[in-house]
């Protein structure tokens, strides 16, 4: 048993909080939470033992570990004060006597987060947790405080693994086509020599190798080289094994290495929807549900916040909602930090837009300033936002018309009840605003009555219709006008149509978004919707990219409020979920057993197939789902008229270990964010990312394991684009490469090249 005093401030009382966090990767800091204890794999530089890490360095991987105790408790340190104290006691699970190696399989990132661990009276708390199979050192960071309000934390380090153990390098992905020697270390942390047989096994139609009997000095290891090559798309599952003393099983996934041809769809359940995404080659099919408003919500909490009043707005909506997302999960509780993160951006470019409170800038800020109550600083700019809103109404009651633009009447009119529309979102939340809402709306109908013969089109009557600025009468008009307006969607919902010279309150043309959202908000409420509403639902939700959201700022934020108001209500229990292609059924699933993070996830593959049907049973019109169609096509040569170019060029003579240049080069009209997607072969890794954004060739990046998302400054009239990344190959073979890809970030324009081979040595 270990135990030492806490390193922090001394804890007085008995009754202790604590917040545990079990995870793998070891934290940069210690989380904002006063209360924290985590358990993390420190990323030791040698093996266990003194051994010599294989080559390349693989990742650890212990013996399968059950029924680890970890204890926490205050008591008294040394200088006779209530201290924190983090005891640990580590049992192992005998293994069975005739049973041989267990197989490791299990090797999470992260394995527990306890929020509120209470002590008992003596300040003692026991958790029991599982152990990850992985051979690595572990951390746990433990923070408390009292009901007094002292804090205290500590880090505590255990050790997981074996006496001998095998690991084999395991890459996440591999291409077909590929062919490698796969490195397999042999590790013996013990005083003698051991021997016994190596074996190595794959699933699928994969090549695998096998060595028989070899001798492990102690305190030593050896590594030999199995060939694996692959040549269809599967998952493979591979194991290694020596003698009785360890066996790890790993899954690999294969995909092709043709041209990915993506077809994407949309939208609500709350009727069977079939969609049209034809394949004529092997496709993949991945099919999501979610409970629409909340998933969005998830989606759109993002620590960067574009530019603009209506950005700033859009963010300030997103994190107020955001306390609601969490529950007490290791993963919530860096959604709830990125909330957080959020709120305080969008309010630091909520006060940089307000400097000067134009109507358009008022008219987003207003409402969504208000929705942080606990904020002073916010709720003081909403109520001068509202002061200035009600300042700016014209004397015939109108918003808008500024003279130094040209306004027709049906701009006037839009912008008129877009504002209406937004001091009545602020009087929900602002008594400063109820005072004025009565006089701003009685004039603001009288201005709407003079011009309502001049206006005929669906959007604006949407518009008017939202505001609640229509009396009974013009009401059932413009219902019925709005009605008419509605059409088709090519993706089984419905669209407004929207009239030529139509505008929306800043002068702009509304998009396909901004009247589904209008629309929808118009009817919310009316008699005889339900039908409409969700298939309006489902072009919202049909046409919502993560991280790109719905289109500007504006759109965003209108489309945002539509989908929270549509997508209110928890479906009910037992929904089963049935994906067709051509009338087969692909796959089938249940939403509320067969969930991850609140969602249901659904994988399919066909031959080829014309249509998908995508059904809920019963109908629940509160499911937005997605559903990803991809098939793989033979590379042709890159489109031309879109004004990029890119080439790739990888390193010359790649060897395991030894840093190379892979040079990216293209052209890209001038002035505009540019974004790379690079996606390097198996076991190849992209570093010095960090020092060329300090020297100013990225903006930004985001890198995983299998691809890497430059984000690249806009280019000066005339410049070409040259970046030259080091790249490290860890894996001895001939490997393939994923495609890349160079886009324009604020619209569509995108190219992509083939993938490379490299022969790495």
């Amino acid at each position: 048993m270990i135990r030492r005093p806490m390193t922090r401030e001394s804890v007085t009382g008995r009754a202790l909080t604590l917040l545990l966090l079990l995870g793998c990767a070891a934290y940069d800091e210690a989380p904002s939470s006063p209360s924290v204890m985590s358990l993390d794999r420190e990323k030791a530089e040698e093996g266990a033992g003194g051994a010599p890490a294989p080559e390349p360095a693989a990742a650890a991987a212990p013996k399968k570990m059950r029924a680890r105790r970890a204890e926490v408790k205050a008591d008294k340190n040394t200088s006779g004060e209530d201290g924190f104290f983090a005891d640990e006691e580590m049992e192992e699970e005998p293994a069975d006597d005739d049973a041989g190696a267990r197989t490791r399989s299990w090797f999470p990132e992260s394995f527990l987060f306890a929020p509120e661990v209470v002590t008992d009276g003596t300040g003692r708390a026991v958790v029991d947790v599982t152990v990850p199979d992985r051979l690595t050192t572990w951390r746990v960071l433990g923070l408390a405080h009292s009901r007094s309000g002292g804090l205290a934390g500590d880090v505590l380090r255990f050790t997981g693994t074996l006496p001998t153990y095998v690991e084999p390098v395991v890459p996440d992905l591999l291409r077909v086509g590929d062919r490698l020697e796969l490195p397999v270390q042999v590790v013996n942390t013990t005083d003698g020599a051991v021997s016994g047989a190596l074996r190595v096994t794959a699933s699928g139609g994969a090549d695998h190798g096998m060595r028989g009997p070899i001798v492990v000095p102690a305190s030593g290891s050896i590594l030999t080289r199995i060939p694996l090559s692959v040549e269809r798309a599967e998952t493979i599952t591979l194991r290694a094994g020596f003698g009785d003393a360890d066996a790890v099983e790993h899954t690999i996934e294969v995909v092709p290495t043709g041209r990915p041809v993506i077809q994407r769809s949309g939208g609500a359940l709350g009727a069977p929807r079939t969609v049209a995404l034809p394949t004529t080659s092997a496709s993949a099919a991945a099919l999501v549900v979610f409970p629409g408003g909340k998933t969005v919500l998830r989606s759109e909490v993002s620590e960067r916040v574009g530019e603009g009043a209506a950005a700033a707005a859009h963010a300030l909506i997103v994190s107020a909602h955001g306390a609601a997302l969490s529950v007490p999960t290791s993963e919530d509780s860096k959604l709830s930090q990125r909330v957080r993160k959020q709120r305080i951006v969008a309010t630091q470019r909520a006060m940089a837009a307000a400097r000067i409170p134009s109507l358009a800038v008022a008219r987003v800020l207003a409402p969504a300033a208000l929705h942080h109550p606990e904020d002073p600083v916010l709720t003081r700019l909403g109520e001068r936002l509202v002061d200035g809103l009600v300042s700016q109404q014209r004397p015939d009651g109108s918003f808008g018309g500024d003279t130094r633009e040209t306004w027709t009447v049906q701009r006037l009119v839009v912008s008129t009840a877009e504002t209406v529309r937004a001091l009545r979102a602020a009087a929900e939340r602002s008594e400063r605003a109820r005072k004025h809402l009565t006089r701003v709306e009685l004039l603001a109908r009288a201005a709407i009555e003079r011009h309502r013969g001049q206006v005929d089109d669906p959007y604006t009557a949407a518009a008017v219709l939202a505001s609640g600025l229509a009396g009974s009468e013009l009401a059932e008009e413009l219902d019925a006008r709005l009605r008419k307006g509605l059409v088709p969607d090519e993706r089984g919902g419905l669209r407004l149509e929207l009239s030529e010279g139509v505008v929306r309150a800043d002068g702009r043309a509304p998009t396909v978004v901004d009247g589904a959202s209008l629309a929808a908000l118009a009817l919310d409420g009316r008699a005889d919707t339900a039908g409409l509403l969700a298939d309006l639902g489902g072009t919202l939700l049909g046409n919502y990219t993560p991280r790109r959201g719905w289109g500007d700022g504006v759109t965003d934020l209108r489309a945002l409020e539509a989908t929270l108001a549509l997508f209110t209500e928890s479906p009910p229990e037992g929904v089963v979920v049935t994906l067709s292609a051509d009338g087969a059924v692909v796959a089938r699933g249940t939403f509320d057993d067969q969930v991850i993070h609140g969602r249901l996830s659904l994988l399919g593959e066909v031959s080829g197939a014309e249509s998908w049907t995508i059904a809920a049973e019963p109908p629940t019109a509160g499911l937005g789902f997605s559903l990803t169609v991809t098939a793989w096509e033979a590379w042709t040569d890159p489109p031309t008229g879109t004004g990029l170019e890119l080439m790739i060029t990888p390193p010359a003579n790649p060897r395991v270990g030894k840093p190379g240049e892979l040079q990216i080069s293209g052209a890209a009209p001038a002035g505009k964010p540019l974004v790379v997607s690079v996606t390097p072969p198996a076991g190849v890794e992209i570093s010095g990312l960090d020092d060329l954004q300090r020297r100013g060739a990225l903006t930004g990046f985001e890198a995983d394991e299998r691809e890497v998302r430059l984000n690249l400054p806009p280019l000066a009239p005339g410049a070409l684009i040259d970046l030259e990344l080091e790249a490290i190959p860890t894996l001895r073979g001939r490997l393939s490469s994923g495609p890349v890809s160079l886009r324009i970030a604020d619209d569509e324009r995108e190219i992509t090249v083939p993938p490379t081979v490299w022969e790495v040595r």
